[in-house]
């Protein structure tokens, strides 16, 4: 009998190495138009971190899925503040939906709305411009990032419904939510701030047709 539990152990402790993320957070500052932005970013293997059964992901991944989305599937090109805006929103909806984060990346309270720094500076030399030089076909690789069914339902209906909204709307959208407006700007927004708000409201009307 040790030696079967002995031999569990083992296999569940290999398990673990190879499926769950190692997380460490950093504190990264970047200079922006002579302005010092500073926020926390986050460094994980790779691998997919299963919580209750539903998936987490890097911001970075859901951003790239996002704009593949946009650009291959709806041919509906977004720029980086819309992209800032709809992972905004699709944190939202996985507190509300799954009950966890969809990432764990910082959302930052900026004067255009929320930010997630890590993704704002990767796309940043793109300016106001949109995201387009991405891939135009199918791409297996991209489309297996989200490898979930519900998470990819859920985070293609907040995607579908942002890209309804001009951006400037998104802005003042996302102007007029408790998380932005309860927050000084630069900083970062507290996540149990979103996930409360997200829990009491459904701010893009999506749940209902769930």
């Amino acid at each position: 009998m040790r030696k079967i539990i002995s031999k569990i152990c083992k296999l569940m402790t290999l398990w673990c190495k190879n499926h769950i993320k190692a997380i460490k957070i950093h504190k990264k500052c970047h200079f922006n138009n002579g302005n010092k932005w500073c926020y926390n970013t986050v460094e994980q293997n790779k691998g997919n971190n299963i919580i209750g059964g539903t998936y987490m992901y890097s911001a970075l991944d859901i951003a790239k899925y996002v704009i593949y989305k946009c650009v291959a599937l709806e041919a509906h090109p977004i720029s980086n503040l819309q992209l800032q805006k709809t992972l905004y929103y699709i944190q939202g909806y996985y507190f509300k939906i799954f009950g966890i984060e969809a990432y764990k990346e910082d959302i930052c309270s900026w004067p255009y709305g929320p930010v997630v720094p890590d993704v704002y500076f990767e796309y940043n030399m793109y300016g106001n411009k949109k995201i387009e030089n991405f891939c135009s076909e199918k791409d297996p690789d991209v489309l297996s990032i989200i490898n979930n069914y519900e998470n990819k339902k859920w985070i293609d209906k907040v995607v579908d419904e942002c890209i309804k909204i001009t951006p400037s709307s998104l802005v003042q959208k996302t102007h007029d939510e408790q998380p932005w407006k309860s927050t000084v700007r630069t900083q970062t927004i507290s996540k149990n701030v979103i996930r409360d708000y997200f829990m009491e409201h459904d701010p893009l009307n999506i749940v209902v047709e769930a």
